[in-house]
């Protein structure tokens, strides 16, 4: 090493600094006999330090079973992060920042030079330098950590002076017995330049070295293997073409069982044993492994293994007969990630032979990938496992393993003895295993799931995708395995007749835990039935679900044709709190829809503006600007009004696309009109329903009728909501309809109550979006009312023309060329699909775009206001009248509506806040802030006005009392209200009023004292 142990010890205070990586309030305990827990979890105060004369701390745990064993800072990092010697230095020296950490990051990666080659050095020359003995260290990286342990047990007879040295002769033994040799180095020359790679204490490189037949001559090949080579690609390196469809160990295994046979039967010889048969005689289990480490690790711990010489390799039913003829079990043990349980079924279940499905799995437990190794890569394999658990675990692993062959057989016989027949043909027995009928639908994904909290049902994963199966559909699936397989008819009824396949034993089936997000608070999957794509806040990429881990529910697979993605459509930026729009592609027919639906000028564009022109001057116009949602016949305040509109759009279909549950941004999504008829009544047919029924054809969507009176007092209304239900949309709600009680719907739980069911209550993560559809304002839109909704404004360029108010009728059908979805063709699907994605990739990385709230406001102020007040205040504030830009008695104006609307009974209270809707509605100021005293109210001493009810006439009192104004500021302030001392007071005649109403008022002239 270019560094002296002693070193590591000197930086880190004799190893303190490292122990208290473990133990944070370590320093409490040094110099003390006070005993602390190592970890957490631990029960008990069982370990302690000390500092040793050489200055080095070390802890020893006297409760971590067997003797207490003292350990150094090194030894307790390899303890604890379960790694080698030289993998701890590598931890240590990284995470602590040593003054030499580079120089021992080198020892973990090969010497690499290059030079020129020699004149004699052909092209291609492969050159080897040869290990004599194999370095300790490299048997402490091939070997896991319990498979050296199992050695040690063998060994522990010997004395522990001794002991190391057998344990590390023996694996050196093992690696060498398999035609694993050590190698100081390699080199290629290539382009005339010689490239040497040398190996390291830390850097293991090995030659394997076989001989097979290739092409019919009997060829000598070395497959090169550096395991610690961080790419992948040039782990393995073939030297001499190799031979990929090679099985290392079968030579081995062949020699070992002849071996054993020529002992048996010199054992049968010597006790005149006629009976003995040498081909029966077999080892008890051989294992087909995945790999060499995975096989040398098995085989430390007593097993013998073959491994095919690369992915290329497939296990043949000549080879597998072979392998039978040497063992009675023929066992795999599969990584526990995706790609090893899809290759191990796909061997078992090998079409061309039977034999395949006797083929035993070892499992490996699904708790082994919640750990991880030395790189924080998820445990998966056999090596793996042995580094966290002992050999004899493993050995009841395999006693545990069985075959996907789940029936017995035997010839049927009759009363005695004989073999019996029937149509001339033998008759056979069959007997169903329960437990590997168990392990065989578990193979084949079957599984229980809970789809509702304590409702479990059973589910078929196949692959990602998940689908909710019934008991019989699972008997049907193993009755359709055996005929697809061309099995005996006899096995056939007994699996009819068997009660195995039924509710009784199916629910032996292990319950799932499977994950189902599909969407993070940045990120959203879209399945299809050939692809999967990737939305995030950074773009949109085609991605592989399967063995992500992922799951997706079948029914949620978009059944839609989908066929690639398309550039993007429209391109939306941000920049100084306006967004930009610029339209890339509108072919696409249901943006056209939402064009055409956020075109709320088009009156003014297409008719108002074109009257003056000829026929054939209009026709061109509209036909150029069919759907161009930024029509040059308008202002830009107008288009940005209208691009506006539908950007509003695209961002609420992103978000209804996405299903996470954003707790910042939860909404209802309000589609309404925006443009009511003339008569300020709205009128439907806008185009509300076809945008929700977008969301449908990609989501589960839950439909509810909003004209129903009192929806929501039925405690059954959301007894159709699932886990699986993404939207829930209430359709064509009432006048009058209550917002407000779906805010806990919005961000809190939601409480589903099927009938005849127990009652679940789904988190506020797993319940569904809301949206709806109304022709009514909201009512009282109140801040906690705003913030909960995003609005959606819908023009009324789609229109019926029942009443005459237009001068044509339009609906999509009309103006699209066909119905949307319903008549769409593959290229209409993949338009759509491929907008939906690009809204969702705005949703997730935009800021939130609101629908121009003018109309929508006004719409809901009218509603609030009232016609009979609405007319009363046009006719009463106006120029003419002089009642407008003047401080005004509220007592006055009170006592005129009522008179006028014949409301005896009105209260100041109502009247003040009609009138500040009034003046939101014109667009005034209503009691500026600095006429407001303490009290926020508008309120002085003035002389008062009293009403002669019977006479009809006003008075002016000559004493002073508090009074209410309100004024209504209706032109632009200029020089501030510090002056409304000079502002005039309305002050009405002391005429007689007539039958039909007050007379014209007249402006007083006074200037009355505020202060």
């Amino acid at each position: 090493m270019a560094f002296d142990i002693d070193q590591i010890f000197q930086e880190t205070n004799g190893g303190l600094d490292i122990i208290r990586w473990y133990v944070k309030d370590i320093d409490d305990f040094v110099g003390t006999n006070k005993h602390f827990r190592m970890r957490e979890a631990d029960k008990s105060e069982s370990c302690a330090i000390k500092k040793t004369p050489e200055h080095r701390y070390i802890v020893t745990d006297f409760g971590g079973g067997g003797s207490a064993k003292p350990r150094n800072a090194i030894a307790l990092v390899q303890h604890e992060e379960n790694c080698t010697y030289g993998e701890a230095l590598k931890i240590i020296v990284t995470r602590h920042n040593l003054s030499f950490g580079q120089e021992v990051q080198s020892l973990y990666t090969a010497k690499f030079r290059k030079e020129d080659a020699n004149p004699d050095e052909k092209e291609g020359l492969w050159e080897f330098g040869h290990l004599e003995e194999w370095p300790d260290s490299w048997i402490d990286i091939l070997f896991s950590r319990y498979a050296i342990a199992d050695v040690e047990y063998k060994h522990k007879h010997i004395k522990e002076e001794g002991r190391k040295k057998a344990v590390y002769d023996s694996l050196k033994l093992l690696l060498t017995n398999q035609n694993w040799h050590p190698l100081s180095s390699y080199s290629i020359v290539k382009e005339r330049k010689k490239t040497i790679v040398e190996s390291q204490d830390h850097y293991p490189i090995v030659s394997i070295e076989e001989e097979s037949t290739i092409n019919g001559k009997k060829t000598k090949w070395k497959k090169i293997y550096q395991p610690k080579n961080k790419d992948k690609k040039f782990r393995f390196m073939y030297y001499n073409g190799g031979d990929r469809y090679f099985l290392h160990g079968l030579v081995q295994l062949r020699a070992k069982v002849e071996k054993l046979r020529d002992q048996k039967q010199k054992e049968a010889k010597s006790n005149d044993d006629t009976s003995f048969q040498r081909e029966k005689i077999k080892l008890e289990n051989v294992f087909f492994s995945t790999g060499g480490s995975d096989a040398i690790n098995k085989a430390a711990i007593g097993f013998e293994c073959v491994y095919g010489a690369s992915e290329y390799f497939k296990l043949s039913s000549s080879v597998l007969k072979e392998l039978r003829s040497l063992a009675h079990n023929i066992c795999t043990c599969p990584d526990l990630d995706y790609t090893g349980q899809r290759e191990n079924l796909a061997l078992c279940f090998t079409s061309t032979s039977t034999n395949y499905l006797d083929i035993k799995t070892v499992d490996l437990p699904v708790e082994l990938q919640y750990k991880t190794d030395q790189y924080l890569r998820k445990c998966k394999d056999v090596r793996d496992y042995l580094n966290y658990f002992n050999a004899s675990s493993f050995r009841n692993l395999v006693k545990m393993a069985k075959p996907m062959r789940f029936w017995d057989s035997h010839q049927a016989l009759d009363r005695d003895g004989n073999a019996r027949f029937k149509f001339g043909r033998p008759v056979y027995e069959y007997k169903i295993s329960i437990e590997r009928m168990l392990n065989f639908l578990i193979k084949n994904g079957f599984g229980r799931y809970e789809t509702m909290p304590d409702f479990i049902e059973y589910i078929h994963v196949k692959g990602s995708v998940v689908s909710i199966v019934k008991p019989e559909q699972i008997k049907s699936y193993v009755i359709n395995f055996l005929r697809q397989w061309y099995m005996e008819e006899g096995l056939i009824d007994t699996v009819h007749k068997s009660p195995i396949l039924s509710d009784t034993h199916f629910t032996q089936l292990p319950e799932l835990e499977l994950d189902f997000r599909d969407a993070w608070f940045n990120t959203q999957l879209m399945y299809f039935p050939k692809k999967t794509i990737k939305i995030d806040d950074k773009g949109i990429t085609e991605v592989k679900n399967e063995g992500s881990g992922c799951y997706v529910w079948e029914s949620q697979i978009i059944q839609k044709p989908f066929s690639r993605l398309l550039d993007p459509m429209f391109n939306v930026l941000e920049q100084d709190g306006r967004f930009k729009l610029t339209m890339l592609n509108n072919d696409c027919i249901f943006n056209r829809f939402l064009i055409q639906t956020s075109r709320v000028h088009w009156r003014k564009e297409l008719e108002d503006n074109l009257d003056d022109l000829s026929s054939e001057e209009i026709e061109k116009y509209k036909s150029e600007n069919r759907f161009n949602i930024s029509g040059p016949n308008l202002t830009d305040e107008e288009r940005y009004e209208q691009e506006l509109h539908l950007m509003s759009k695209y961002y609420a279909l992103g978000y209804l696309v996405h299903r996470y549950k954003d707790p910042s941004r939860s909404w209802s999504v309000v589609a309404m009109d925006d443009t009511p008829n003339e008569d300020g009544l709205p009128q439907g047919g806008t185009g509300k329903s076809i945008f929700f029924e977008a969301i449908k054809q990609v989501r589960e969507q839950v439909f509810l009728n909003g004209k129903k009176d009192k929806l929501f007092d039925d405690s059954h209304v959301l007894e159709q909501i699932t886990r699986k239900t993404d939207s829930l949309y209430i359709d064509d709600a009432a006048q009058g309809f209550d917002f407000e009680q779906l805010f806990s719907l919005v961000t809190g739980d939601m409480t589903v109550n099927p009938k005849g069911k127990t009652r679940v209550s789904l988190d506020k993560s797993e319940s569904p979006k809301i949206s709806i559809s109304t022709n009514y304002t909201p009512g009282k839109m109140s801040g906690s009312l705003l913030r909960r909704i995003l609005f959606l404004g819908m023009s009324n360029y789609f229109h019926n023309n029942k009443l005459g108010e237009f001068r044509e009728e339009r609906t999509p059908v009309s103006d699209l060329g066909k119905s949307l979805f319903s008549a769409f063709d593959d290229n209409d699907w993949n338009n759509f699909l491929n907008l939906l994605i690009q809204c969702s990739h705005l949703y997730l990385s935009t800021s939130q775009i609101e629908a121009p709230m003018k109309n929508i406001m006004e719409r809901n102020i009218l509603a609030d206001i009232g016609l009979t007040f609405l007319e009363w205040a046009e006719n009463y504030f106006n120029n003419d009248m002089g009642t407008i830009d003047i401080v005004i008695p509220v007592k006055i104006a009170l006592e005129d509506f009522k008179n006028s609307a014949n409301m005896n009974k009105y209260s100041a209270q109502l009247f003040n806040s009609k009138l500040r809707l009034f003046a939101q509605f014109k667009g005034w100021r209503y009691n500026p802030k600095d006429l407001l005293g303490k009290s926020k109210r508008f309120s002085r001493r003035f002389p008062a006005y009293e009403l002669d009810h019977k006479l009809k006439t006003w008075s002016k009192s000559i004493d002073t009392v508090a009074q209410d104004y309100f004024y209504f500021q209706t032109e632009k302030e200029t020089g501030g209200w510090n002056e409304v001392n000079g502002a005039k007071v309305y002050d009405p005649t002391f005429k007689t009023i007539p039958a039909d109403g007050f007379p014209t008022p007249v402006p007083g002239t006074e200037k009355p004292n505020f202060t």
